[in-house]
């Protein structure tokens, strides 16, 4: 595409030189044609005159013979330009046709080479990053160990230069110190079984109470009448209570851990709904803080004896100390 634009305007350059040339012939013929009639009309000329014009003459048509040869060197020089570049344009061809396949392959392979070479690089790298974290790392263990070990050899070189009671307390000390953390062992197993033990009684608890309630097959009137000591008229206002305290202390649990306790309430009012009034204080003192009837265990149980001795039984069925393994 080069070449062509190239040569295409070293042959406008050559037409608007010939076409130049062509004009300046023409207005040299006018210029002497001019120059001919001026004469004619003049009658004489002067031989000074005309030498001196036909020298003129002479003078410009040679310019413009050198310059139409300066173009035509020039021309020639760009036509073996032109000649070059067409040349070196067919290189450049054969080489997109045939060479070019080649060194693509080549540079192909060159890339495939870098990016193994990369790989390996990179693997290697990680070889040696992972080697030196391994080393570092026995190195901080090695330090660590002769640290403590220099520490030891220390506190027993200052060991021997005390008394011999002096030594026996640090001893002593040094037991004392692992039998602290075998007791906080332990003791967390312990506590740990111990909870456990808790939440299971109190569930077998709350079943056995709500067994023995099915058991009785008594009306619920009749059973709040009873548990109370009231009557019929307010086994209504104790059901009411019941359900109030059901609300405030949920579950079997609270049942039983207000039979359990036994606590009775010192002439404390029931406050309830708006509108309602309070109820006689011979039923709140028979009623423990969380509103439940204190005497529910022996109507469960029968006596307080009974019920303590299968929770007797129950624990010591249940309860295992941890045993340690020397």
């Amino acid at each position: 595409m080069h070449i062509k634009l190239v040569t295409a305007l070293l042959h406008s350059q050559r037409d608007q030189l010939r076409e130049e040339q062509k004009s300046h012939i023409t207005v040299l013929r006018k210029q002497a044609k001019e120059q001919e009639r001026k004469l004619e009309q003049r009658g004489e000329v002067n031989k000074e005159q005309v030498e001196e014009a036909l020298h003129q003459n002479l003078e410009l048509s040679r310019n413009k013979e050198k310059e139409l040869a300066e173009l035509n060197q020039d021309l020639k020089s760009l036509e073996e330009q032109v000649l070059a570049l067409q040349a070196e344009k067919e290189v450049w061809l054969q080489y997109k046709n045939v060479g070019g396949h080649k060194d693509k392959e080549q540079i192909e392979h060159l890339k495939d080479e870098l990016s193994g070479l990369q790989k390996g690089f990179e693997e290697m790298a990680e070889n040696i990053h992972r080697s030196l974290e391994v080393t570092f790392n026995e190195i901080d263990k090695k330090k660590v160990q002769l640290m403590d070990e220099k520490k030891q050899l220390a506190t027993e070189r200052a060991i021997e230069l005390l008394d011999k009671n002096t030594r026996q307390e640090v001893k002593e000390n040094g037991w004392m110190k692992k039998e602290v953390a075998i007791y906080k062992t332990e003791v967390s197993v312990m506590e740990v079984a111990v909870q456990e033990l808790e939440e299971d009684n109190l569930k077998f608890t709350g079943e056995l109470f709500t067994e023995r309630l099915e058991d009785l097959q008594i009306s619920r009137n009749v059973f709040l009448t009873q548990a109370a000591g009231l009557g019929p008229s307010d086994s209504l206002t104790l059901e009411q209570t019941f359900r109030k305290t059901g609300e405030s202390v949920p579950g079997h649990l609270a049942v039983v851990q207000a039979a359990l306790d036994g606590k009775v309430t010192q002439t404390r009012p029931l406050e309830l709904g708006s509108g309602e009034r309070r109820r006689s204080s011979s039923f709140l003192a028979a009623t423990t803080e969380e509103g439940w009837p204190h005497d529910l265990t022996e109507l469960l149980y029968g006596s307080q004896t009974y019920f303590k001795v299968r929770q007797w039984r129950h624990a010591t069925t249940s309860f295992q100390l941890p045993v340690k393994i020397n």
